[in-house]
């Protein structure tokens, strides 16, 4: 089972909440958004992946397809192995 857990506000102030567990970082594109805020609580992800470095095209106002998701679910299931 994967255990996304979106950065933001529910991590600040928290104990490690990635004890024992892998960090697994999925930015959109090449700006890190996620990378620099999970590097701001002061981790380094373990695996870090950028959507359109996977095959995904960048859509701006669009929501994802499903068969991008199931892409990068794959993707990420890859790298955890």
């Amino acid at each position: 089972m994967i255990n996304a857990s979106p950065i933001g506000s529910k991590l600040i102030g928290c104990k490690n909440p990635f004890t024992s567990r892998k960090i697994v970082v999925l930015d959109g594109c090449s700006d890190w958004c996620g990378r620099k805020k999970v590097q701001d609580l002061g981790f380094d992800p373990d695996i870090h992946l950028i959507a359109t470095e996977n095959g995904i095209i960048k859509k701006v106002m669009e929501d994802p397809l499903f068969n991008e998701i199931e892409h990068l679910i794959t993707v990420v299931r890859d790298k955890l192995r």
